[in-house]
This record gives structure tokens, C-alpha cells and sequence, in this order.
């Protein structure tokens, strides 16, 4: 069965799955995702090995925390750099950060799949509204990077945008703004979760479909593991229709995310600002959401 510009929601609930359908929405290849833009003690940039070129390291010479939105005057620098690994010698993360074009972060993953970043933790709330990212090279740079702050409540990291349209070798700067709009032929999803009480227990997954793989692709479209409590959040992505996502709305607790003693959360899912879905996911662990030109 082909489902054209017809979204499936498969809600699990209670160990009872139930079907119903929503508008279409459009979407696809990551370009940029944002959340609320809030201060934070800590700021980063990460990538997986599929996001950068080498896939085993990742080296960055240059990388600056803005407040304003372009990217011009001051930037913050004078905190404790931090990474994930690195090279060593004299390739440390505060090399990222040392003003020089001509030294750099030699960035190493850990885990596998293999994660990257770098990043500074400030000691103290610093409201960054964009980032600017030089590679040391177009052989060793990231096609594509996720900015993350530091969750308010503990050491977990929440992704405040995703950029796919960075240039390896050339700087590039990346408002975090949501504001920003696609280009010709790409339209906006956009997702807003409203949390309740227990945000952190919220997670929100896309995974886009390979075609040519006949299976959801490894790299995740969207990845957003956990939410400010009692606040609105808003991913969000530049999509192609003719591409099929499927959108994964897990809480941890089991109970959904409203009508409960959590407060009354709820999530919504537009396009070009037309409203596509609103759920209240009440109880169960998971909704699913089908969008774009799937077959099933």
C-alpha cells in the first residue's frame, strides 16, 4: 500500500496498537534543526563518523561561541576547552580555541560507532546565538555537525541545531536561530514538543529511508534525547517529499506525556507553519509517525 502525502501514526499504547492517519508533511536530507536557544555553562560541537569526512578523526582549527546572531563581534573563549579525544601532543581541544589558523584540534571519536567533539565549558551561563567553525582541512573536516548545551540539571547534552551545509576547509557560521528558512523546494517541519513534568524521559527520533539500501538509514535525521521540563521545544528540519522519514516519539516512563500527575504535555507537527498533527500521547512508550512518500 503507497500512502501519498498521507502520514501513518502507529501509536503503541498500553501494549494496544492503534492506527489513524494525518495530513501529509513535507521532508529530508538534514539541513538544520533547532531547539530553544536558552544560556547554558556548556557548549559544543559533535559529529558521529558518518557526519565527517575520514570517518576515524575530525580536525578543527578554528571554532568560536557567538551572542550575537551573525557571528560578529566578541565571542566567548575564556572557559575550560573540553573533547571527546584527541591526537595529543599539541593537538588538544584548546587548540580550537588558541585564535591561530594554523594549529587546530586533532579531534579522535570514541565509542562505536565513533563520536566527536569539542567544545568549552564556561563555569558560568553564556547565551550563544552562533557558532563559527573553521576545519584545518577539506580532507579532515564534517560534512555536517550538531551543536549541543549543556542540559541545566545535570551533565546530559540536548542538540540545539544540526547543519548539514557545511563546506570542509572554509568557515562557517551557523545562527541558532529559527528563524531561518529553506531553500527553493525544501519545506520547513517543523516539531514542537510541549513537555511535561518529566522532559528528560522524552526523546524524539527521524530516520529517513534508503532506497537504495531498502532499510532506515544508520544516521539519524533528527536526535533529540531529552527536553526542558514544563517548556516548548521546537526541532526542526528542511525536508524533500518525495524522501519517507519516520518520526519517534518515545517517554521512558511508559506513561505518555500528558492527562497524568506529569502535567499535560503534548506535541505538535507543521509544515510552512499549516498545522500536520497534534497528539497529547497519552500513556504507552511510543508514537510512531510516517511522513512524506512512504509505501508500507
Amino acid at each position: 500500500m503507497k500512502l501519498t502525502k498521507l502520514s501513518l501514526v502507529l501509536r503503541i499504547l498500553c501494549g494496544v496498537a492503534c492506527f489513524g492517519f494525518i495530513e501529509g508533511v513535507n521532508i529530508v536530507d538534514i539541513e538544520q534543526d533547532t531547539v530553544q536557544t536558552s544560556g547554558s555553562t556548556g557548549w559544543r560541537v559533535w559529529a558521529d563518523e558518518d557526519m565527517t569526512l575520514r570517518g576515524w578523526l575530525w580536525d578543527v582549527s578554528d571554532l568560536r561561541f557567538y551572542e550575537s546572531q551573525d557571528c560578529t563581534g566578541e565571542y566567548y573563549n575564556k572557559g575550560d576547552p573540553i573533547d571527546s579525544d584527541n591526537a595529543g601532543g599539541s593537538w588538544g581541544p584548546e587548540r580550537a580555541f588558541d585564535e591561530s589558523m594554523t594549529t587546530g584540534w586533532g579531534g579522535r571519536g570514541i565509542g562505536s560507532p565513533a563520536e566527536f567533539w569539542v567544545g568549552m565549558d564556561f563555569g558560568e551561563t553564556k547565551n550563544v546565538r552562533c557558532v563559527s567553525i573553521l576545519d584545518r582541512s577539506a580532507e579532515n573536516g564534517a560534512k555536517s555537525l550538531v551543536v549541543q548545551k549543556r542540559e541545566s540539571s545535570g551533565n546530559e547534552w540536548i542538540d540545539v541545531i544540526t547543519f548539514s551545509d557545511l563546506v570542509p576547509g572554509e568557515r562557517d557560521d551557523i545562527p541558532l536561530s529559527s528563524e531561518r528558512r529553506c531553500r527553493e523546494g525544501r519545506d520547513l517541519l517543523e516539531i514542537n514538543m510541549h513537555a511535561d513534568t518529566k522532559g528528560e524521559e522524552i526523546s524524539v527520533v527521524m530516520k529517513r529511508y534508503s532506497e537504495s539500501l531498502q532499510t532506515w538509514a544508520k544516521r539519524k535525521s533528527i536526535k533529540q534525547i531529552g527536553f526542558e521540563s514544563d517548556e516548548k521545544t521546537t526541532l526542526t528540519r528542511c525536508i524533500d517529499y518525495s524522501k519517507c522519514y519516520k518520526i519517534i516519539v518515545k517517554d521512558k516512563g511508559g506513561d505518555g506525556i500528558c492527562c497524568g500527575q506529569d502535567g499535560e504535555g503534548f506535541y505538535t507537527i507543521d509544515v510552512d507553519g499549516m498545522s500536520q498533527t497534534v497528539s497529547n500521547f497519552e500513556d504507552g512508550r511510543k508514537e510512531i509517525t510516517y511522513v512524506g512518500d512512504c509505501q508500507a
